[in-house]
């Protein structure tokens, strides 16, 4: 294939100034995430008489922007800024005509490998979070085992570590640019722990433009590619002044920040592995407490198998008709299956959630055998396996191939693939665990879950699903996690009151 020619690409963005471009994708972002009115002096949308972007521009593509600004913009005056709409619709026309020319409807599954791609780089990006979503990873990281972790690879405690994290972002939800080096001791934070923070998220320029052309695809997954800024998203771009950073993406600075934290403070430990899925099954257990009188909610025993024991299933929900055995698994899809080129890449991750699947058949295999006590004639069965980030299981490229991976295991280990259908799998995040639960409050297991496998709704996601069949029933209260999240933004309250 004869790639189309990408200068394009490059002559628009090198008429723009890099700084002078931070601060308008910033104001941008800020206007077409959060609502924030665009700053007088951007032009009107087309002669139209309004500045409302926000039917023009995505944050995907805002996102595309600022990686091709951070390759290609320059130093000092230039002939061309994103104040004016002229010079913002060439470098948004140039992006999405790039991207456009680059898919090859020869490629073998073109479309379903565009909408796996699409899913995974518009959906995060596109919801800001919110105080019940960073009060659920407070919670996670609460977690006594896992926090004495936290804080040996931050050398700052949880608490501390979401004070200041709050607070820097709030700085940059009112400007695009921060000094590093600003005391944040009325937070309770030292200069060594706030110096040490911002170490892990501030990227040079110099050499945030060279992880960006080390990574760059110019093929079709061009529009995809994962790129150094979404792990250090704040921006130095002048090494005399290398606490004078720029923060152009909020949102990019939101998940790395919550998200995100997790790839500082991981490790290729059992400590780790154990700490971290014991704290998400404690996060599982937490939302089920919720969960209305009719459901039983239990934590399984640990049984024996001869002299091997065995830990089963992690949680139990059940009525009178059915019961829901939920595994709870803490894995993430890696980035280069987000990006996958290929559905070889798509494959080899969502394995890891057939043996998921596969390790709840066997699970509840047991459990029907009598490895417990169950009561389970004439009930309903159905299988959950539970994660803690939403795998965006969108195409049928992924729904597809992880059933005909869960049917091979079954064979393999012979077990009848029509298990399949005698107890129904699915996969959820806990977000859509939270909605589930919600909906629960007025209606059965059966009467909730026996329709997601309905032909109306075959390879759509839960949360997808729970929002078209139970419009209602999602907005019921939930399991509180805002209220850990308030208990921090109280203590910054507090602090700055004192100080003040």
């Amino acid at each position: 294939m004869t790639l189309p020619h990408y200068g394009h690409v490059k002559s628009v963005f090198r008429t723009l100034s890099l700084e002078d471009s931070l601060i308008h994708i910033w104001a941008m972002s800020m206007h077409i995430s959060r609502g924030i009115p665009l700053p007088y002096g951007y032009e009107d949308v087309a002669g139209r008489g309004s500045r409302d972007l926000k039917s023009y521009l995505f944050p995907h593509q805002l996102d595309l922007m600022l990686r091709e600004t951070v390759l290609h913009a320059g130093y000092g005056a230039v002939s061309r800024s994103l104040l004016r709409w002229d010079d913002l619709a060439d470098a948004v026309n140039c992006i999405n005509n790039y991207g456009n020319s680059v898919f090859d409807e020869g490629e073998s599954d073109a479309l379903m490998l565009t909408m796996h791609r699409c899913a995974h780089q518009q959906f995060n990006i596109s919801n800001p979070l919110d105080k019940q979503k960073i009060g659920r990873y407070l919670a996670l990281y609460r977690f006594e085992p896992l926090a004495k972790i936290f804080e040996r690879r931050l050398g700052i405690g949880v608490d501390e570590y979401f004070i200041l994290a709050f607070g820097v972002l709030a700085g940059f939800l009112s400007r695009p640019r921060l000094n590093a080096s600003t005391d944040f001791s009325v937070l309770g934070s030292s200069r060594s722990a706030s110096s040490a923070f911002f170490s892990r998220l501030i990227g040079s320029y110099p050499t945030l433009r060279s992880s960006l052309i080390a990574s760059q695809n110019l093929g079709s997954c061009w529009e995809y590619t994962r790129n150094a800024i979404h792990f250090r998203p704040l921006i130095n771009v002048d090494v005399r002044n290398p606490d004078r950073v720029y923060c152009p993406m909020p949102a990019l600075l939101e998940q790395r920040l919550y998200a995100g934290v997790f790839y500082d403070i991981v490790e290729d430990t059992e400590e780790f592995s154990k700490a971290y899925g014991s704290g998400f099954e404690d996060l599982v257990g937490r939302v089920l407490k919720c969960a209305p009188e009719q459901l039983a909610v239990v934590k399984p025993p640990v049984y024996f198998l001869g002299k091997r024991r065995m830990d089963g299933v992690d949680w139990l929900v059940s009525d009178e008709g059915s019961h829901l055995f939920i595994e709870c698994k803490t894995k993430r899809i890696t980035a280069a299956a987000k990006t996958a080129e290929t559905t070889a890449a798509i494959a080899s991750q969502v394995d890891v959630l057939a043996k998921a699947i596969f390790q709840n058949y066997k699970n509840i295999g047991d459990a029907l055998d009598g490895a417990w006590e169950l009561e389970h004639q004439g009930k309903n069965i159905y299988s959950l396996v539970v994660t803690l980030e939403d795998w965006h299981l969108f195409s049928p490229i992924a729904t597809d191939t992880l059933r005909l991976l869960v049917a091979d295991r079954l064979v393999s280990a012979g077990l009848p693939d029509t298990l399949l259908q005698q107890v129904p799998y699915l996969i959820c995040s806990i977000e859509e665990l939270e909605c589930l639960i919600a909906v629960l409050q007025s209606h059965t297991i059966d009467e909730v879950l026996a329709g997601l496998f309905a032909d109306e709704f075959r390879g759509w996601t839960l949360g997808t699903y729970l929002n078209r069949a139970f419009p209602e029933g999602t907005r019921r209260k939930r399991v509180e996690f805002y209220t850990d999240f308030e208990e921090v933004v109280n203590k910054v309250v507090g602090k700055f009151r004192e100080a003040t």
